[in-house]
């Protein structure tokens, strides 16, 4: 069983960045807070990390391992930011991954922009957001399990 968890103190914080930091290449948060996605007896599966907090927008960045992406669990750290005060979810995906890209539609976040040539080897970004209201799970979510986001994508 796979449970979201908070970092208990500002190292666990740091640990959790630095994990997310080693599977993304080029990204470096700033003014960030983790939530860690762990399944007992194996340890850490996946990380959402916020960062960038602007008083009414956040942006998020998902990375995991095997199969973490549970439903329940992303509805959570997706309603996160809207109960500290934010109108909206900003999430950054390089062009050539479109299995991010796939994921953040599905979740509900629309394409607002590019970046041209954005990325150190000159691949572009795309710009997404979720207003409060528009996250697909929370307006499909029944509080039973449900069959991982994995699986659904896959």
């Amino acid at each position: 069983m796979i449970t979201l968890e908070f970092p208990k103190s500002e190292a666990e914080n740091l640990g959790l960045a630095r994990w997310v930091s080693e599977r993304i290449p080029n990204f470096t948060p700033s003014n960030f807070y983790t939530m860690a996605f762990f399944e007992k007896g194996v340890g850490i599966r996946g990380v959402v990390l916020y960062h960038n907090y602007r008083n009414t927008d956040i942006e998020i960045v998902f990375a995991g391992e095997g199969n973490w992406a549970q439903r329940d669990l992303i509805n959570m750290a997706l309603r996160y930011p809207f109960t500290i005060g934010c109108r909206r979810i900003t999430a950054i995906c390089r062009k050539d991954n479109l299995a991010a890209r796939k994921l953040v539609q599905r979740l509900g976040f629309r394409q607002e922009g590019k970046l041209r040539n954005a990325e150190p080897d000159g691949t572009d970004l795309f710009i997404y957001g979720l207003l409060n209201g528009e996250n697909r799970l929370e307006r499909n979510y029944d509080g039973q399990k449900v069959r991982t986001l994995a699986a659904a994508t896959g």
